[in-house]
């Protein structure tokens, strides 16, 4: 299956923290990379497909534990996968788009010279 190209709706920022992910009955411990209102980018340790369905818990810094059902809709290179949230609640969102407006001025020069 080709690629497809994935265009972000959501400010994005970056989130290098552990968190838990549930694949088709399997709970493991996974890295993330970005977080947005809209959804994330993680490196599993499973191997998940396109289209695959799964879990994931997290915590945001000085906020709150989210759990939500999410969906993989795309992959980069052969490790990172993108996950779209699928029933994020309106509180969940908030706290995730207060976050990322806490974005510093370091982080944002960060993604500019990526």
């Amino acid at each position: 299956m080709a690629e497809r190209k994935y265009t972000r709706r959501f400010p994005r920022r970056r989130f290098r923290e552990k968190i838990g992910v549930l694949h088709k009955g399997e709970y493991a411990m996974s890295g993330a990379v970005e977080i947005g209102e809209g959804g994330m980018l993680l490196k599993p340790e499973s191997t998940p497909v396109i289209g695959d369905l799964v879990t994931v818990n997290f915590f945001i810094p000085a906020k709150d534990f989210i759990t939500v059902m999410g969906q993989i809709i795309y992959k980069r290179g052969t490790e990172f996968f993108g996950v779209r949230f699928l029933d994020l609640d309106f509180n969940s969102k908030r706290i995730i788009r207060d976050y990322i407006a806490l974005k510093t001025a370091v982080e944002a020069l960060e993604e500019v010279s990526d």
